[in-house]
């Protein structure tokens, strides 16, 4: 029928998209996939309803498609659920890192510890951490060690992402120069050189 063959393209469209542009774990996207796949089991089972064969189907198996689809769309939203819980926690970081860098650097921090996989949060944790750095009094008995381990957060998103670099040239200059920051900073500011057609990538205040 057409609204079989409608569905049918419909998931076909779905499923191409999916795998090239919008990932499964996007609880929009997983949202349709599940409405689609409940749409197609329900034509289904209404069709093994009608159908003649000689045996008896009981009627709750054949409401088993239906219950499928509403399955994988549980599992879909709970799946996604940190994925919500991130973003609300990224958005509260990007709307207060101008006044309340303490505030924004725990929100960006708690976005990333629900989705540890997403670009975005592992490029803006190491800014918002230098930003809270710079800030912070206490700044100076803060280890190396801590400093480092944001920094490669910041570039596992890129290893010559502008952003990245500039909020590492930032922090080492707010921690005092000394050879060895003078000696990064310069090896910094060669990567940056060779990467003048990507700067305007990097977002206006931390080019300032």
């Amino acid at each position: 029928s057409g609204a079989c063959r409608a569905g049918i393209i419909a998931a076909l469209i779905f499923a191409t998209i999916a795998m090239m542009n919008f990932p499964l774990r996007n609880p929009a996207t997983a949202g349709i996939g599940a409405i689609i796949l409940g749409l197609l089991a329900r034509r289904s089972s209404v069709e093994s309803a009608a159908d003649t064969f000689s045996f008896n189907v009981p009627n709750s198996a054949k409401y088993f498609p239906v219950l499928l689809a509403g399955l994988v769309m549980v599992f879909a939203m709970g799946a996604s659920g940190n994925m919500l819980l991130a973003s609300r926690d990224y958005t509260i970081s990007h709307l207060t890192k101008e006044r309340f860098p303490g505030r924004s650097f725990f929100h960006i921090r708690r976005a990333y510890d629900k989705a540890p996989n997403s670009v975005m949060y592992r490029r803006n944790l190491f800014g918002s951490y230098v930003e809270w750095a710079i800030r912070n009094p206490k700044r100076f008995s803060i280890s190396d060690t801590v400093h480092k381990r944001f920094y490669e957060v910041g570039l596992s998103a890129g290893a010559q992402n502008p952003g990245v670099l500039l909020s590492r040239i930032k922090l080492l200059f707010a921690l005092g120069l000394n050879a060895a920051r003078r000696a990064e900073i310069e090896i910094l500011l060669k990567i940056l050189k060779r990467n003048v057609p990507y700067l305007h990538e990097v977002n206006y205040a931390e080019g300032v």
